[in-house]
């Protein structure tokens, strides 16, 4: 029979005396310390600079509306940075995109939820995105001028997360003796403002969500997921949705960032089981756990794609992005209906 898996109380500090503390916690805890951890296990010797190299880290944000989609990314691999801005314009079907990489000190990722600060910087292109989880919302702010390739995109948008609405599910995970994949997931109310050349949209809180993905880990040097989010509100008022990964983990019954969302609960999951076709990632994905309890076919609208080989990275990725429909059920057994629900997808592939 497979245990059963509970939500514990957040410790203060992710890493006590060298060691990751794992679990499924009930917040965030208010010190994530990824750089404190031994994770050579070397009895507290592993290098400052050996655990600053290995660190990976994200946030990773998806915001949509009936009309429009906006994605963004900083990422710091340590050796270098990177961050991404796209917008969907859905009734069209046009893409747009901005990205940049860095190889200078111009970029932060914050180092707690509550009061930290993210920002990657480059000509004609910012990224700032406040934390301010005791004040119960995120702030994304984006300036990316117009290039040849793509119009100016600017955003000021506010995802609400508030104690007591909308719970987060956050991880601490074993991917290795002492290494940890720590991640803070969310579905959020947004509200705010987005412009894409001379066309501007508003995100209404009532009806739009916004996706976030907190991520610090020390993954080894080759690392793999397939992983998809969705998020919805549904007639209650209430952040319906589900977040669901099958990674590197070995024994994903036990370590898993599987959950089923609704309002200030979440469900936890076992395994789950993608069905793709990697020739052609546009094609209709199938996601599904064996108990039945989430049946979802993904239907790609578009696919946001990186292939890089340089060095000693070696990277194949594949974001597509589309609607959802099915059904989830959570632990009280409550049918929640998936209709055309907007989402992401994601296949990663790395040697970093």
């Amino acid at each position: 029979m497979q245990e059963k898996r509970t939500v514990l109380a957040a410790p203060d500090s992710l890493v006590i005396d060298g060691k990751i503390q794992f679990g499924v916690f009930d917040r965030a805890p208010r010190n994530v310390n990824m750089l404190d951890a031994d994770f050579l296990n070397l009895a507290g010797a592993t290098p400052r600079f050996a655990r600053r190299m290995r660190l990976k880290q994200w946030q990773f944000y998806s915001i949509s509306t009936p009309e429009v989609s906006l994605g963004v990314l900083i990422i710091d691999l340590a050796f270098v940075a990177s961050s991404f801005v796209y917008a969907y314009e859905r009734e069209k079907g046009i893409y747009h995109e901005h990205s940049r990489v860095k190889l200078d000190t111009k970029r932060q990722l914050a180092s707690n939820l509550y009061s930290g600060k993210c920002f990657f910087y480059d000509k004609n292109y910012s990224v700032q995105i406040s934390n301010n989880l005791d004040k119960g919302f995120h702030e994304i702010k984006i300036e990316a001028g117009e290039s040849r390739e793509a119009p100016a995109i600017e955003a000021d948008i506010k995802l609400m997360q508030t104690v007591g609405a909308n719970q987060p599910l956050v991880v601490s995970l074993p991917v290795g003796a002492n290494r940890g994949m720590y991640s803070h997931k969310a579905v959020c109310p947004t509200r705010g403002q987005l412009r894409i050349g001379d066309k501007e949209y508003e995100c209404d809180a009532s009806r739009d969500v916004g996706l976030m993905d907190e991520h610090k880990a020390f993954y080894p040097r080759h690392t793999y997921w397939k992983w998809a989010m969705l998020g919805f509100i549904d007639e209650k008022g209430r952040t319906v949705g589900a977040n669901l990964t099958d990674n590197l983990i070995k024994d994903q019954d036990r370590w898993n960032e599987n959950a089923i969302y609704c309002g200030d609960t979440i469900s936890l999951l076992g395994s789950v089981r993608f069905r793709y076709d990697r020739r052609d990632m546009m094609k209709p994905w199938t996601i599904f756990t064996d108990d039945e309890r989430v049946e979802l076919e993904f239907i790609p609208e578009g696919i946001k794609s990186d292939k890089t080989n340089a060095l000693i990275v070696n990277i194949e990725y594949y974001q597509p992005y589309g609607v959802f429909r099915g059904k989830l059920v959570d632990d009280a057994g409550t049918l929640h209906e998936v209709r055309d629900v907007f989402g992401i997808t994601e296949y990663h592939n790395a040697y970093y």
